[in-house]
């Protein structure tokens, strides 16, 4: 086994199949955890090393999980240009928009308790931002609410070392005096990737419960799932920390973002294995009833008709020949993804230190692998 990388077991129920765990040829015993196969984590390793230049990033960390849970991780590169330290396993990254899962997790886990209707119009909780009286929560979670993406105007980027407020970025982005700010078309007729979106869905989450996002977050997603070193970046102490942001590969940016302009869009910071469990949870196991489930991974018609199929907080997409499910992430100084094999619970995760890293590279090669194995 390659020093570098950790094998582990993801005790998470998959629906799709029933697997009989084998060691060497031969049924486990029940005391005795399944090994990861060493050649394929062998292999996983070679081409996480072989794909470092490709991806475009100073280092990187992959995870993979297989239909019985079994997974490891292994790592290639550097955590930081500056200090030369190498990339380690369970090192952490920020997430970027995979975040949005878990506000959409959060949302349908009070929808089930009767506290929201996420078909009714989100003004009925946020008056005051003059949202559209036709705008739901859907539209927000399937990006057809037309709100202006405040990341699309790149005059955010002079703004981001500044300490605005969730609020305050949402009122900035709809402000129609500025420049393609505001609102773009009417909710439900078309669709339009929307950070600005999730911002007013974090927002709503406060407001219904009466707790800031960060404890929202931790009861509705991160606990049910069994997450305790990711969190929400700058709202909650976890162990550990995160390495080096990047840009083009020799700038380190780590600090160069307060975290009000991340927040619900792409706030929170995790690492590769607990990204893949909770992918798996959520896409392929039973974190969420079958019908919420469907829900999330249903594209709107609109998402189809512009070739980007997206459903609640859910990307659709080919990684290594296969249809799979999941999330892109990036944020100042990274870049990451995590999909699902919906049809047997097979997870990919690839995290990495630069913004503008192509981290698919790594991740098609990592399940044709597994194929491959």
């Amino acid at each position: 086994m390659p020093p570098r990388a950790r094998v582990y077991a993801l005790p998470m129920r998959v629906h799709v199949l029933s697997v009989v765990l084998l060691v060497s040829g031969t049924a486990a015993c029940a005391d005795e955890p399944a090994r990861f196969p060493s050649d394929l984590a062998t292999a996983l390793q070679t081409e996480a090393d072989e794909a470092l230049v490709d991806v475009g990033s100073p280092g990187l960390t992959l995870t993979v999980v297989l239909p019985d849970g079994r997974g490891t991780s292994v790592a290639a590169g550097l955590a930081s240009l500056d200090t030369g330290v190498p990339m380690a396993v369970d090192d952490r990254f920020r997430i970027g928009s995979i975040t949005k899962s878990f506000v959409a997790v959060s949302l349908l886990q009070l929808e089930a308790r009767g506290e929201v209707d996420l078909s009714n119009p989100v003004a009925d909780t946020l008056p005051e931002l003059g949202l559209p009286a036709t705008l739901t929560y859907e539209h927000l979670l399937g990006h057809t609410g037309g709100l202006f993406n405040y990341t699309d105007d790149f005059g955010f980027l002079t703004l981001i070392e500044s300490p605005f407020t969730p609020l305050e970025v949402v009122e900035w982005a709809l402000d129609d005096t500025v420049s393609g700010h505001g609102y773009l078309f009417a909710p439900g007729t078309d669709y339009g990737y929307s950070n600005t979106g999730f911002y007013v869905l974090g927002l709503a989450l406060e407001r219904l419960t009466g707790r800031p996002l960060h404890e929202v977050l931790r009861a509705e997603a991160l606990a049910p799932a069994g997450l305790e070193r990711a969190g929400l970046d700058g709202a909650e102490l976890v162990p550990g920390d995160y390495v080096d942001g990047h840009l083009a590969y020799d700038q380190v940016v780590t600090t160069r973002i307060t975290p009000g302009w991340t927040w619900a869009a792409g706030g929170m910071v995790a690492d590769g294995a607990d990204v893949c469990r909770w992918a798996r949870a959520l896409w392929a196991g039973d974190l969420l009833p079958a019908d919420d489930r469907a829900r999330l991974v249903s594209p709107s018609a609109p998402s189809i008709a512009r070739g980007a199929p997206y459903g609640f907080a859910t990307q659709h997409a080919t990684r290594g020949g296969r249809a799979v499910v999941g999330h892109t992430g990036s944020t100042m100084g990274f870049k990451g993804e995590v999909f699902v094999d919906p049809a047997d619970g097979t997870c990919v995760a690839v995290l990495t230190n630069d913004f503008f890293s192509v981290p698919s590279t790594l991740t098609h090669r990592a399940f044709a692998a597994v194929d491959a194995h």
